[in-house]
């Protein structure tokens, strides 16, 4: 099917009220196989996905909430309340990872911060340079030269 834009809408405003493709192939009577296919070609389609689906992610989290609600009033049962927003959280969080994703923290400890590993990396970089003779193949045996550096001491 060639491209249409008042479908494209149409399919952007169903993927952000959580439709799946296979229900909006069926609501719309579109093969799945053309929506991928302008996503490809058109630009501003694909950006307007992408923000779909974003949106999509808080609609999840509002399914999640609901949910929790129908568990607190005996409609469903805890377990199968946990399996569905387990679901809906993993899914949420891969379409709005900044918001629905884990948190990542890179921190390092009080004795060994960041900062000084990234200073302490450079300085063994630069100690690194020259400090030994490229090795030779001998037989079976490679031998590397030992070579000091300046202020090592073997007494």
């Amino acid at each position: 099917m060639k491209f249409n834009s008042q479908i494209a809408q149409e399919v952007c405003k169903l993927i952000s009220s959580d439709h799946t493709l296979a229900q909006i192939e069926k609501l719309l009577g579109i093969n799945r196989r053309d929506i991928y296919e302008w996503i490809r070609i058109d630009s501003q389609f694909r950006t307007d996905i992408a923000r779909a689906r974003e949106a999509q992610a808080d609609s999840m989290a509002d399914e999640i909430r609901n949910i929790a609600k129908k568990v607190q009033e005996g409609e469903l049962f805890p377990e199968q309340g946990k399996v569905a927003a387990n679901l809906l959280q993993w899914l949420a969080a891969k379409r709005k990872p900044k918001i629905y994703g884990d948190k990542m923290t890179l921190a390092g400890d009080a004795e060994n911060p960041l900062f000084n590993l990234g200073k302490r990396m450079d300085a063994l970089r630069e100690r690194q340079k020259g400090m030994l003779p490229a090795p030779t193949i001998e037989g079976d045996v490679i031998e590397i030269p030992a070579k000091g550096h300046p202020g090592d001491s073997f007494a």
